[in-house]
Protein backbone atom coordinates (compact mmCIF):
# COMPACT_ATOMS: atom_id res chain seq x y z
CA UNK A 1 0.00 0.00 0.00
CA UNK A 2 1.14 3.52 -1.08
CA UNK A 3 2.70 5.79 1.72
CA UNK A 4 -0.50 8.36 2.55
CA UNK A 5 2.17 10.73 4.05
CA UNK A 6 4.41 11.00 1.21
CA UNK A 7 1.22 11.47 -1.40
CA UNK A 8 -0.10 14.87 -2.27
CA UNK A 9 -4.09 14.95 -1.28
CA UNK A 10 -6.81 15.28 -3.50
CA UNK A 11 -10.11 17.04 -3.23
CA UNK A 12 -11.55 14.55 -5.00
CA UNK A 13 -14.37 12.02 -3.66
CA UNK A 14 -14.71 8.72 -5.79
CA UNK A 15 -18.55 7.39 -6.17
CA UNK A 16 -18.77 3.80 -6.24
CA UNK A 17 -21.96 1.90 -6.59
CA UNK A 18 -22.03 -1.84 -5.69
CA UNK A 19 -24.53 -4.37 -6.40
CA UNK A 20 -23.28 -8.17 -6.06
CA UNK A 21 -19.72 -7.94 -7.06
CA UNK A 22 -18.15 -9.74 -4.50
CA UNK A 23 -15.30 -10.85 -7.30
CA UNK A 24 -14.66 -7.51 -8.47
CA UNK A 25 -14.89 -5.15 -5.39
CA UNK A 26 -11.45 -5.27 -3.98
CA UNK A 27 -9.87 -4.80 -7.31
CA UNK A 28 -11.42 -1.90 -8.18
CA UNK A 29 -11.38 -0.03 -4.33
CA UNK A 30 -7.73 -0.85 -4.35
CA UNK A 31 -6.79 0.53 -7.50
CA UNK A 32 -8.45 4.29 -6.30
CA UNK A 33 -6.52 3.48 -3.15
CA UNK A 34 -2.98 2.90 -4.96
CA UNK A 35 -3.04 6.08 -6.87
CA UNK A 36 -0.29 8.02 -7.09
CA UNK A 37 -2.09 11.06 -4.94
CA UNK A 38 -4.16 10.47 -1.74
CA UNK A 39 -8.09 10.61 -2.61
CA UNK A 40 -9.53 12.43 0.15
CA UNK A 41 -13.14 10.36 0.09
CA UNK A 42 -14.37 7.18 -1.56
CA UNK A 43 -18.30 6.37 -0.94
CA UNK A 44 -19.06 3.08 -1.44
CA UNK A 45 -22.81 2.99 -2.03
CA UNK A 46 -23.78 -0.92 -1.20
CA UNK A 47 -27.22 -1.09 -3.10
CA UNK A 48 -28.89 -3.72 -1.55
CA UNK A 49 -26.67 -6.44 -2.53
CA UNK A 50 -27.52 -10.33 -2.04
CA UNK A 51 -23.99 -11.42 -1.92
CA UNK A 52 -21.02 -10.80 0.34
CA UNK A 53 -20.19 -7.44 -1.59
CA UNK A 54 -21.40 -5.24 1.47
CA UNK A 55 -19.18 -7.03 4.08
CA UNK A 56 -16.33 -6.58 1.18
CA UNK A 57 -17.22 -2.64 1.58
CA UNK A 58 -17.48 -2.80 5.70
CA UNK A 59 -13.54 -4.21 5.60
CA UNK A 60 -12.45 -2.33 3.17
CA UNK A 61 -13.94 0.83 5.40
CA UNK A 62 -11.78 -0.69 8.23
CA UNK A 63 -8.61 -1.17 6.51
CA UNK A 64 -8.60 2.40 4.56
CA UNK A 65 -9.93 5.94 6.91
CA UNK A 66 -10.88 7.50 3.59
CA UNK A 67 -13.56 5.44 2.46
CA UNK A 68 -17.67 5.80 4.09
CA UNK A 69 -20.10 2.51 3.30
CA UNK A 70 -23.34 3.55 2.89
CA UNK A 71 -25.96 0.19 2.74
CA UNK A 72 -29.03 0.76 0.93
CA UNK A 73 -31.84 -2.14 2.24
CA UNK A 74 -33.18 -2.05 -0.89
CA UNK A 75 -31.94 -2.32 -4.79
CA UNK A 76 -32.51 0.97 -6.30
CA UNK A 77 -30.54 0.94 -9.21
CA UNK A 78 -27.46 2.69 -10.64
CA UNK A 79 -28.85 5.67 -10.64
CA UNK A 80 -29.91 5.77 -7.55
CA UNK A 81 -26.75 4.34 -5.81
CA UNK A 82 -24.75 7.20 -7.90
CA UNK A 83 -27.15 9.97 -6.28
CA UNK A 84 -26.77 8.67 -2.62
CA UNK A 85 -23.18 9.76 -3.12
CA UNK A 86 -23.51 12.49 -5.16
CA UNK A 87 -25.74 13.29 -1.80
CA UNK A 88 -23.02 12.77 0.64
CA UNK A 89 -19.76 14.24 -1.31
CA UNK A 90 -18.19 17.13 0.41
CA UNK A 91 -15.25 17.67 -1.89
CA UNK A 92 -14.51 20.13 -4.95
CA UNK A 93 -13.88 17.54 -7.20
CA UNK A 94 -15.56 14.21 -7.48
CA UNK A 95 -15.74 11.19 -10.13
CA UNK A 96 -17.57 7.81 -10.32
CA UNK A 97 -16.37 4.33 -10.87
CA UNK A 98 -18.01 0.83 -11.56
CA UNK A 99 -17.15 -1.82 -9.29
CA UNK A 100 -16.75 -4.39 -11.75
CA UNK A 101 -13.83 -1.48 -13.04
CA UNK A 102 -10.63 -0.89 -12.19
CA UNK A 103 -8.45 2.31 -12.55
CA UNK A 104 -4.40 2.71 -13.07
CA UNK A 105 -2.66 4.71 -10.61
CA UNK A 106 -2.12 7.73 -12.13
CA UNK A 107 -5.41 8.45 -13.69
CA UNK A 108 -6.77 10.92 -11.03
CA UNK A 109 -3.06 12.79 -10.49
CA UNK A 110 -3.20 13.23 -14.02
CA UNK A 111 -6.87 14.20 -14.82
CA UNK A 112 -6.43 16.73 -12.12
CA UNK A 113 -3.82 18.31 -12.75
CA UNK A 114 -5.24 18.92 -16.39
CA UNK A 115 -8.01 20.72 -14.77
CA UNK A 116 -5.85 23.13 -12.87
CA UNK A 117 -3.28 23.56 -15.42
CA UNK A 118 -6.15 24.87 -18.19
CA UNK A 119 -8.46 26.19 -15.68
CA UNK A 120 -11.04 23.95 -17.07
CA UNK A 121 -14.14 22.26 -15.35
CA UNK A 122 -14.43 18.82 -16.27
CA UNK A 123 -11.11 16.38 -17.59
CA UNK A 124 -11.24 13.35 -19.67
CA UNK A 125 -8.89 10.63 -20.13
CA UNK A 126 -9.48 7.33 -22.49
CA UNK A 127 -10.34 4.10 -21.83
CA UNK A 128 -9.21 0.53 -21.84
CA UNK A 129 -11.73 -1.74 -22.98
CA UNK A 130 -11.08 -5.14 -21.78
CA UNK A 131 -11.96 -8.20 -21.32
CA UNK A 132 -12.31 -10.80 -18.59
CA UNK A 133 -9.10 -12.71 -19.82
CA UNK A 134 -7.14 -9.56 -19.54
CA UNK A 135 -6.93 -8.73 -23.29
CA UNK A 136 -7.51 -4.79 -23.47
CA UNK A 137 -7.31 -2.53 -26.66
CA UNK A 138 -8.03 1.44 -26.77
CA UNK A 139 -9.87 3.18 -29.31
CA UNK A 140 -7.48 6.26 -29.94
CA UNK A 141 -4.13 6.42 -30.00
CA UNK A 142 -2.15 7.93 -27.29
CA UNK A 143 -0.83 11.50 -27.13
CA UNK A 144 -4.22 13.57 -28.25
CA UNK A 145 -5.11 16.07 -26.34
CA UNK A 146 -8.33 18.43 -26.75
CA UNK A 147 -10.11 21.73 -25.29
CA UNK A 148 -13.37 21.99 -25.78
CA UNK A 149 -15.42 25.58 -24.59
CA UNK A 150 -19.38 24.61 -23.82
CA UNK A 151 -20.51 24.93 -27.39
CA UNK A 152 -18.05 22.86 -28.73
CA UNK A 153 -17.96 19.98 -26.26
CA UNK A 154 -21.73 19.93 -26.60
CA UNK A 155 -20.85 19.21 -30.04
CA UNK A 156 -18.63 16.73 -30.06
CA UNK A 157 -20.26 14.98 -27.14
CA UNK A 158 -22.04 13.68 -30.15
CA UNK A 159 -19.75 13.32 -32.82
CA UNK A 160 -18.28 9.99 -31.87
CA UNK A 161 -14.87 11.11 -32.20
CA UNK A 162 -13.40 11.33 -28.84
CA UNK A 163 -15.95 12.47 -26.19
CA UNK A 164 -18.16 9.77 -24.76
CA UNK A 165 -21.15 9.74 -22.13
CA UNK A 166 -19.64 7.58 -19.41
CA UNK A 167 -19.27 9.54 -16.00
CA UNK A 168 -16.18 6.84 -14.91
CA UNK A 169 -13.25 8.34 -17.45
CA UNK A 170 -13.76 11.84 -15.66
CA UNK A 171 -13.68 14.51 -13.28
CA UNK A 172 -16.16 17.34 -12.32
CA UNK A 173 -15.97 20.66 -10.39
CA UNK A 174 -18.78 19.00 -8.26
CA UNK A 175 -20.28 22.34 -8.03
CA UNK A 176 -21.57 21.36 -11.69
CA UNK A 177 -24.00 18.94 -9.92
CA UNK A 178 -25.62 22.05 -8.05
CA UNK A 179 -26.01 24.58 -10.69
CA UNK A 180 -29.40 25.80 -11.30
CA UNK A 181 -29.01 26.71 -14.88
CA UNK A 182 -31.55 25.46 -17.43
CA UNK A 183 -34.50 25.53 -14.86
CA UNK A 184 -32.82 22.91 -13.16
CA UNK A 185 -32.15 22.96 -8.58
CA UNK A 186 -29.39 20.61 -9.40
CA UNK A 187 -28.40 17.72 -11.29
CA UNK A 188 -28.63 14.51 -10.33
CA UNK A 189 -29.19 10.49 -12.09
CA UNK A 190 -32.52 10.01 -13.63
CA UNK A 191 -34.61 7.07 -11.36
CA UNK A 192 -36.09 4.36 -13.01
CA UNK A 193 -34.18 4.91 -16.68
CA UNK A 194 -31.94 2.66 -18.43
CA UNK A 195 -28.67 4.37 -20.55
CA UNK A 196 -28.74 6.82 -17.38
CA UNK A 197 -25.32 8.75 -18.61
CA UNK A 198 -27.23 9.65 -21.81
CA UNK A 199 -30.21 11.63 -20.17
CA UNK A 200 -27.20 13.58 -18.04
CA UNK A 201 -24.45 14.26 -19.66
CA UNK A 202 -25.35 16.86 -21.65
CA UNK A 203 -26.65 18.97 -19.18
CA UNK A 204 -23.61 18.89 -16.70
CA UNK A 205 -21.21 19.93 -20.03
CA UNK A 206 -23.89 22.43 -20.36
CA UNK A 207 -22.77 24.11 -17.41
CA UNK A 208 -18.56 24.01 -17.87
CA UNK A 209 -17.28 26.97 -19.41
CA UNK A 210 -14.29 24.72 -20.52
CA UNK A 211 -13.43 20.51 -20.77
CA UNK A 212 -9.98 19.07 -21.22
CA UNK A 213 -9.06 15.79 -22.83
CA UNK A 214 -6.46 13.08 -23.54
CA UNK A 215 -6.35 9.96 -25.26
CA UNK A 216 -4.33 8.32 -23.25
CA UNK A 217 -6.37 5.27 -20.93
CA UNK A 218 -6.66 5.13 -17.62
CA UNK A 219 -9.67 4.16 -17.23
CA UNK A 220 -10.17 -0.29 -16.99
CA UNK A 221 -13.76 -0.73 -18.69
CA UNK A 222 -13.69 -4.34 -18.18
CA UNK A 223 -16.57 -6.57 -20.40
CA UNK A 224 -18.08 -9.21 -17.95
CA UNK A 225 -19.99 -12.12 -19.23
CA UNK A 226 -23.30 -11.55 -17.80
CA UNK A 227 -23.09 -8.03 -17.54
CA UNK A 228 -26.05 -5.51 -18.56
CA UNK A 229 -23.69 -4.83 -21.92
CA UNK A 230 -23.27 -8.74 -22.43
CA UNK A 231 -26.73 -9.63 -21.81
CA UNK A 232 -29.25 -11.05 -24.67
CA UNK A 233 -31.91 -8.45 -24.20
CA UNK A 234 -31.81 -5.32 -25.96
CA UNK A 235 -31.79 -1.59 -24.52
CA UNK A 236 -34.03 0.26 -25.76
CA UNK A 237 -33.29 2.93 -23.78
CA UNK A 238 -30.65 5.03 -25.26
CA UNK A 239 -34.00 5.79 -27.75
CA UNK A 240 -35.60 7.73 -25.08
CA UNK A 241 -32.22 9.15 -23.80
CA UNK A 242 -31.50 11.13 -26.72
CA UNK A 243 -35.20 12.46 -27.16
CA UNK A 244 -34.33 14.04 -24.20
CA UNK A 245 -31.32 15.26 -24.94
CA UNK A 246 -32.59 16.56 -28.36
CA UNK A 247 -35.53 18.40 -26.33
CA UNK A 248 -32.88 20.26 -24.13
CA UNK A 249 -30.99 21.10 -27.05
CA UNK A 250 -34.58 22.19 -28.83
CA UNK A 251 -35.12 25.07 -25.64
CA UNK A 252 -31.77 26.30 -25.02
CA UNK A 253 -29.10 25.63 -27.61
CA UNK A 254 -31.21 25.53 -30.45
CA UNK A 255 -28.34 26.32 -33.12
CA UNK A 256 -27.31 23.15 -32.39
CA UNK A 257 -30.63 21.16 -32.78
CA UNK A 258 -28.96 19.51 -35.48
CA UNK A 259 -26.37 17.75 -33.37
CA UNK A 260 -29.08 15.81 -31.28
CA UNK A 261 -31.46 15.27 -34.58
CA UNK A 262 -27.85 13.65 -35.70
CA UNK A 263 -27.66 11.78 -32.11
CA UNK A 264 -31.26 10.88 -32.26
CA UNK A 265 -30.63 9.35 -35.71
CA UNK A 266 -27.64 7.21 -34.67
CA UNK A 267 -29.35 5.96 -31.08
CA UNK A 268 -32.25 4.30 -33.84
CA UNK A 269 -29.41 2.41 -36.03
CA UNK A 270 -27.69 1.33 -32.72
CA UNK A 271 -30.67 -0.20 -31.30
CA UNK A 272 -30.59 -2.55 -34.72
CA UNK A 273 -27.12 -3.16 -34.58
CA UNK A 274 -27.51 -4.47 -31.63
CA UNK A 275 -29.86 -6.94 -32.40
CA UNK A 276 -27.74 -7.73 -34.78
CA UNK A 277 -24.21 -8.18 -32.60
CA UNK A 278 -26.73 -10.15 -30.25
CA UNK A 279 -27.80 -12.41 -33.13
CA UNK A 280 -31.59 -11.84 -32.65
CA UNK A 281 -33.69 -10.57 -35.97
CA UNK A 282 -34.85 -7.27 -35.31
CA UNK A 283 -38.47 -7.34 -35.43
CA UNK A 284 -39.90 -6.06 -38.49
CA UNK A 285 -42.23 -3.03 -37.48
CA UNK A 286 -39.59 -1.89 -35.07
CA UNK A 287 -37.21 -1.94 -37.98
CA UNK A 288 -39.38 0.32 -40.34
CA UNK A 289 -40.40 2.63 -37.58
CA UNK A 290 -36.31 2.91 -36.15
CA UNK A 291 -35.84 3.63 -40.32
CA UNK A 292 -38.27 6.24 -40.72
CA UNK A 293 -37.21 8.56 -37.77
CA UNK A 294 -33.47 7.97 -38.91
CA UNK A 295 -34.88 9.36 -42.26
CA UNK A 296 -36.08 12.42 -40.37
CA UNK A 297 -32.68 13.32 -39.19
CA UNK A 298 -30.92 12.39 -42.04
CA UNK A 299 -30.36 15.73 -43.38
CA UNK A 300 -28.83 16.83 -39.83
CA UNK A 301 -26.59 14.02 -40.04
CA UNK A 302 -25.12 14.89 -43.28
CA UNK A 303 -24.96 18.77 -42.48
CA UNK A 304 -22.83 17.99 -39.37
CA UNK A 305 -19.28 18.23 -40.10
CA UNK A 306 -18.18 16.78 -37.05
CA UNK A 307 -18.99 13.22 -38.48
CA UNK A 308 -16.91 11.07 -40.44
CA UNK A 309 -17.82 10.22 -43.72
CA UNK A 310 -18.09 7.20 -43.51
CA UNK A 311 -20.70 7.67 -40.21
CA UNK A 312 -22.82 9.66 -42.94
CA UNK A 313 -22.54 6.61 -45.16
CA UNK A 314 -23.73 4.05 -43.16
CA UNK A 315 -26.89 6.17 -42.15
CA UNK A 316 -27.32 6.56 -45.72
CA UNK A 317 -27.23 2.89 -45.86
CA UNK A 318 -29.92 2.48 -42.98
CA UNK A 319 -32.30 4.73 -44.07
CA UNK A 320 -31.89 3.21 -47.70
CA UNK A 321 -30.88 0.20 -48.26
CA UNK A 322 -30.74 -1.94 -44.58
CA UNK A 323 -29.24 -5.23 -46.23
CA UNK A 324 -26.12 -2.52 -47.14
CA UNK A 325 -26.14 -1.72 -43.55
CA UNK A 326 -26.48 -5.16 -42.06
CA UNK A 327 -23.31 -6.14 -44.15
CA UNK A 328 -21.63 -3.27 -42.41
CA UNK A 329 -22.00 -4.25 -39.36
CA UNK A 330 -21.73 -7.97 -39.96
CA UNK A 331 -18.30 -7.50 -41.23
CA UNK A 332 -17.50 -5.17 -37.86
CA UNK A 333 -19.21 -8.11 -35.60
CA UNK A 334 -16.65 -10.36 -36.60
CA UNK A 335 -13.53 -8.26 -36.36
Amino acid sequence: MCNNALRKKADLTVVVPIYNVEKYLKKCVESIEHQTIFVDCIILVDDGSTDSSGEIADSLAEQFDNITVIHHQVNGGLSAARNTGLDQAKTKYVTFVDSDDYVDSGMYENLLNMLNENDADISIGGVWREEESGEKSSIYAEGIFKTWNKGEALIELNSYSYFNMSFCDKIFKRSLFESTAYGKTSLRFPIGKTCEDYYLMHQVVARAEKIVYTSTPFYHYVQRTGSITRNSKVNMGQIEASLAQLEFYQNWFPDLTYVAETACCFSHMGIYSAYTRKGIKCPHELLEKMRKVSRKYLKSVLKNNSIPKIKKAQAIAFCYCIPVYAAVIGRTKHR
